[in-house]
């Protein structure tokens, strides 16, 4: 799957998807765009601990996905696979 970065397409192929990573590029190593994650640790009032840890986009906007999660990495992962990218992507914590 090819992918634009948010507003435009790739710098090196020229394909567009709705991630901050072209699929194909990252791929090949090359460096698109950094992808920043906030984390959050809310302990919110239920029974099971599945929703304690949140992520999400550093410039997160109403339609953009959250991730959840018992621990920070596990939200992390969550988000990273309603993005559609590898679990091995390289991102900076907020």
């Amino acid at each position: 799957m090819h992918g634009v970065h948010w507003d435009n397409n790739c710098e090196y192929c020229g394909i567009g998807c709705t991630h901050e990573y072209c699929h194909d590029c990252y791929a090949m190593g090359r460096h698109i765009k950094p992808l920043i994650i906030v984390t959050e640790h809310e302990k919110p009032p239920v029974p099971t601990r599945a929703w304690d840890w949140n992520a999400y986009l550093e410039d997160w906007d109403l339609d953009n996905p959250i991730g959840y999660g018992e621990t920070q990495q596990k939200a992390v992962a969550d988000l990273l696979e309603q993005l559609d990218l590898p679990l091995d992507t390289p991102y900076k914590v907020k």
